[in-house]
């Protein structure tokens, strides 16, 4: 498994990520490979082209081991692609010699682009309703409920929720001259940036409420995170995760904590659209790209489309969205 390693090491090096979440996902590509190449009794060095069409056949028709869904074609896109990116990689360094890496660096990967991937149907982000909200927020524990809010209020990913520092939350004086009850928090975001989180005065206010009041006393052994659990540890972005689930299962949504992102963005760009209207002369789809801490453009389109197809869902985003159910 030498190759195979330091492949990842290599991407590790190169990676922009703050949670390491690049390479588990090259990681767990490269495992999916290794254990189908075991099904074929096959070796790496043995790989061909014919492999890697099997590969991509038997994850577009067959089921994940852990839960028994089907892949996402999406999913099954990324797989193929990072046992094409590992053997083009170990073909050119020298490190593992096969038919496939030298069909890919002879011919180049895009040359089996049509025939190796999976048809990827593209699905507008969800938004959850606020029927749906107030019913998981009425499940969930301290301190994920307000972990939750973050992420609806906030538009906040989950690695970022988790890893908001004490140092992160402004102080009293500071939310005194804050501009329209808005501001602003500088943390690490996706992509190792350094970028602004908005958020409402009264999220704020609330957080330091459960700083006084709920969260373990902060001594010298724990870490500065904002929430932490029982065991007096961060709480990590698996738990706050399977809190969600746990939530949602509970009142009957199939809803994913993720679609809290969905339903921030594509509520506050039906206001900004709604404004821009009514005179603002604001860029709707700039300033929800400020927001949302994305690098491209392209990303924050497509919460145009899903708004066309959610407008009722959407309807008084921000009158809800800071307007925190407590």
């Amino acid at each position: 498994m030498y190759a195979p390693t330091m492949f990842l090491a290599e991407r590790a090096l190169m990676a922009k990520s703050t949670t390491g979440a690049t390479v588990k996902t090259y990681a767990e590509g490269l495992i999916c490979w290794l254990q189908f190449l075991k099904t074929k009794g096959l070796e790496l060095e043995q790989a061909t082209e014919e492999t890697l069409g099997l590969f991509r056949a038997a994850l577009s028709n067959g089921k994940q081991r852990n839960n028994n869904m089907r892949y996402a074609s999406s999913t099954a896109n990324l797989r193929v692609v990072t046992a094409a990116l590992f053997h083009t990689w170990a073909q050119e360094t020298g490190i593992l010699s096969s038919p496939l890496g030298a069909y890919l660096t002879t011919r180049g990967p895009t040359s089996t682009s049509c025939r190796n991937f999976v048809r990827t149907v593209r699905r507008h982000p969800r938004v959850i309703s606020q029927e749906e909200i107030t019913a998981i927020l009425s499940v969930a524990r301290d301190p994920y409920r307000l972990m939750f809010q973050w992420g609806l209020v906030t538009g906040a990913r989950r690695f970022e929720i988790c890893s908001l520092k004490l140092k992160h939350l402004p102080t009293c004086d500071t939310l005194n001259y804050a501009a329209n009850d808005l501001v602003s928090i500088s943390l690490l975001r996706k992509g190792g940036r350094e970028l602004s989180l908005v958020a409402p005065v009264s999220l704020i206010e609330r957080t330091n409420w459960y700083c006084l009041t709920e969260r373990p006393q902060q001594t010298s052994a724990m870490p500065r995170n904002v929430f932490i659990n029982q065991r007096k540890n961060a709480v990590s972005i698996e738990a706050l995760t399977n809190e969600f689930r746990r939530c949602a299962d509970l009142v009957g949504s199939n809803a994913t904590l993720h679609m809290l992102r969905h339903t921030y963005a594509t509520r506050v760009l039906d206001f900004l659209q709604r404004s821009e209207r009514d005179g603002d002369t604001s860029n709707p789809l700039k300033t929800l790209q400020v927001l949302m801490g994305h690098s491209k453009s392209e990303t924050t389109q497509i919460y145009v489309h899903s708004l066309s197809v959610n407008s009722q869902a959407v309807h008084g985003a921000l009158s809800f969205l800071y307007g925190i159910t407590e």
